[in-house]
Order: structure tokens, then C-alpha cells, then sequence
């Protein structure tokens, strides 16, 4: 999920503005729009970050406002935990921050690119490139860790007490902290984009549709449900929301029988969060999509 070009589309968008085709501008005011490629909310901010560095804030998930974040490499992933935003981009790039306004860059022990980064058990997890992980208890300080794999690892998640891990080749990892990791079979060789612990139950979602579920995190249950790549899902108010090519979303309170829902763009969606009474869905070309109940959809 890397982006073309740099930038996203605008440094602050009202609701107002977007109906009349306002968008997320690049830094220099051009219309030269690319792709947002993760978010999350958390302190009552929602942070979408993506190409070139690009980070945006929001209370409300519908009037942005650009920030500075100290790099200019492509962005991939956000997680909120510990009151703290943690990035992870290209290059083995972290940015951190507490508010989502003011940016730090720690040191990274590595130069591998980071797909995704989340939370639990007090650690911090990212994964990307080449099987690289790291962790850390504060999201300043990282270690290396070994993943036991060279495959590219695009998710993570912490839930029921364990961190899962997925990647090309239908790879699933699983850890109970973080450090020693286990290689269990998912029964497929999709790449696995993005997981997601909710009401007991873990999914991961992948190329060609896949969608895969577990109880345990090691007995799975595959299938494909739509002819595009998914790339995004999130849990919250106890629905899975799943994002992925060609403006697709799909949502249920069961992750086995998941409806397809009009987004009103034929964009890429990468990623997908809720807070503040709303989802929100991000993608290629500056795009963002907002729902109030996870069904009715309307791009910005």
C-alpha cells in the first residue's frame, strides 16, 4: 500500500467545502492527489497518515488539518495506546505523538520498511518488510525481534491475551509477548493484508477477498468473498468494518457473513477506524469516506 506521489488532498476540509468538491491538497496548494494509507483514532483525534510523510488530524472525521512530521517518506501505519500516536513508514521510519499535532522521531535499530504497528500487553508491535519486527514498551525506545520469517508482514493485532501477525503466502505468526514467535498454518497462500481481534474472534482479510477467522488464532476458517483485494479492518461497537480495492466495503456484526456497502467512491481503500460516533475509511487519491453507523456512506 504505498503511495505515487506525495502529498494528500488539502490542508483543511469542512463538510461545506467537500460537498463542493474540496479535497486534500499537496503542501505546495498543487491538486496533485495520492494515497492515505492508514488511521486511527484516539485522544479524541482521529490521525490519518500516508505519502510523503503525510499526516492529518481530525476531531470529527470531517474537517482536517495538516501536520508536520519531521520525514517525507511514505507512511503506512497508526496506532493509539499508552497516549500516544505511534507511526511506522518506509525505511524503518517512527514518528510518534501525543497529541497528534507535534511529531518526534525516535531511533530505529533498522531501515526495513514498516507496514503496521498496534498495541497490547503494555508493547508496542510493528512489522514490515523482509519479516522485520521490532518492539517497544514506550514507543520511543525499539528493539529487534525475530519474526522467524522473511516474508513480508502487512498486519497486526493484540487480542484474547496474544498478538497475531499476517503477511504474503497466507502467513500467520502468533505471540503471547511480543518476542517469541510461532508460525501457525492458515490454510491459504493469499497474502494476508490486515487482522483484527473483535467478540472473540480473530479475522484477517487479504488478496482475491479472502477473509479468514479463528477462535484461537490457530484453527482457521478461509474464504473468498468478493473478486477484489481487501486491505483494511477495524472492530468497534461490536462491527467489523472491511475496506479494501475499488471503493469496497464490507461490514457485519458477523465477521463470517459480511454485506458489501455502497462507499460512493471507486477509489482504493487502505484502512479503516472509529471514534467520535464515526467511521472512517481512507484511500488512494486523498480519499476519505465517513459513516455513521458503519452502512450508509459518503465520501468527503
Amino acid at each position: 500500500m504505498t503511495g505515487q506521489s506525495r502529498g494528500v488532498r488539502g490542508v483543511a476540509c469542512v463538510v461545506m467545502l467537500a460537498a463542493m468538491g474540496c479535497g486534500m491538497l499537496n503542501g505546495d496548494g498543487s491538486d496533485d492527489r495520492s494515497t492515505l494509507q492508514g488511521v486511527a483514532f484516539g485522544g479524541q483525534t482521529f490521525v490519518a497518515v500516508g505519502s510523503g510523510g503525510a499526516v492529518y488530524t481530525s476531531s470529527d472525521g470531517q474537517s482536517w488539518t495538516t501536520r508536520t512530521s519531521g520525514v517525507s517518506v511514505d507512511l503506512h501505519g497508526v496506532a493509539y495506546a499508552a497516549n500516544l500516536f505511534v507511526v511506522v513508514g518506509d525505511g524503518g521510519v517512527i514518528v510518534t505523538s501525543s497529541d497528534g499535532e507535534s511529531w518526534t522521531v525516535p531511533t530505529s535499530p533498522t531501515t526495513a520498511s514498516f507496514e503496521a504497528v498496534t498495541y497490547g500487553g503494555g508493547l508496542f508491535v510493528t512489522v514490515g518488510d523482509d519479516g522485520a519486527l521490532l518492539t517497544s514498551t514506550d514507543g520511543t525506545d525499539w528493539v529487534a525481534q525475530d519474526s522467524g520469517t522473511s516474508a513480508t508482514i502487512h498486519g497486526v493485532g493484540y487480542g484474547n491475551d496474544q498478538f497475531l501477525a499476517a503477511g504474503d503466502d497466507g502467513l500467520v505468526l502468533v505471540s503471547e509477548d511480543g518476542v517469541q514467535w510461532a508460525n501457525v498454518a492458515s490454510g491459504t497462500a493469499e497474502s494476508l493484508r490486515d487482522v483484527r481481534y473483535g467478540d472473540g474472534t480473530w479475522v484477517v482479510v487479504g488478496a482475491n477477498g479472502l477473509v479468514a477467522v479463528s477462535t484461537d488464532g490457530s484453527d482457521w476458517t478461509t474464504s473468498s468473498i468478493a473478486a477484489v483485494d481487501l486491505d483494511g479492518i477495524s472492530y468497534a461497537q461490536g462491527r467489523f468494518v472491511v475496506v479494501g480495492t475499488s471503493g469496497t466495503i464490507l461490514q457485519s456484526t458477523d465477521p463470517e457473513a459480511l454485506a458489501a456497502e455502497s462507499s460512493g467512491t471507486t477509489e482504493d481503500l487502505a484502512a479503516v477506524a472509529y471514534g467520535a460516533d464515526t467511521w472512517v475509511a481512507v484511500g488512494a487519491d486523498g480519499e476519505i469516506v465517513v459513516s455513521g453507523d458503519g452502512e450508509d456512506w459518503s465520501p468527503l
